[in-house]
């Protein structure tokens, strides 16, 4: 060995110690920087999370109101439903007994013309067997007519 090789080794090794030193600042560096933007990243998304949060709350409170009173108007519409319901019945009700009224006031006129036309017959002198014949009417019915036109002749 010569005598410089010693001092040359430790040369080699307080230079390899520098670079390595060197390095290791710099990839401190490098990782102290990436360390810093995820710190700063995570507090970001912390503030989002925090803002969607707080979104998600207000958008529950709205479902909540909104949900209130879409049960208000249902239970509203419900209770008109029910009362229009109620009305139609009753409508339908009063136009089953108007029509049943115009049916018997029919019936009444078909009648009355019957009787009318058998009480014209009765004055121009029919018998009570002419009368049953042409107007279909009972046997006692044609006589009382006869009876009440003779009353009225003597009157």
């Amino acid at each position: 060995m010569s005598l410089f090789t010693p001092p040359i080794i430790s040369i080699f090794t307080l230079l390899f110690v520098a670079i390595g030193s060197l390095f290791l600042v710099f990839f401190l560096y490098k990782f102290n920087q990436k360390l810093n933007e995820l710190t700063h990243k995570r507090q970001t998304d912390e503030l989002i999370i925090q803002e969607l949060q707080t979104i998600n709350e207000e958008l529950k409170k709205q479902q909540l109101t909104f949900q209130k009173s879409a049960n208000a108007q249902l239970l509203e519409s419900s209770q008109v439903m029910k009362q229009l319901e109620h009305r139609i019945k009753s409508q339908q009700a009063i136009s089953n007994n108007l029509q049943q009224l115009i049916e018997n006031i029919q019936d009444n006129q078909e009648q009355d013309k019957l009787y009318s036309r058998a009480f014209k017959l009765a004055e121009k002198g029919a018998d009570i067997d002419e009368i049953v014949k042409e107007c279909e009417l009972p046997i006692a019915e044609a006589e009382m007519l006869l009876s009440v036109h003779r009353q009225r002749i003597i009157t």
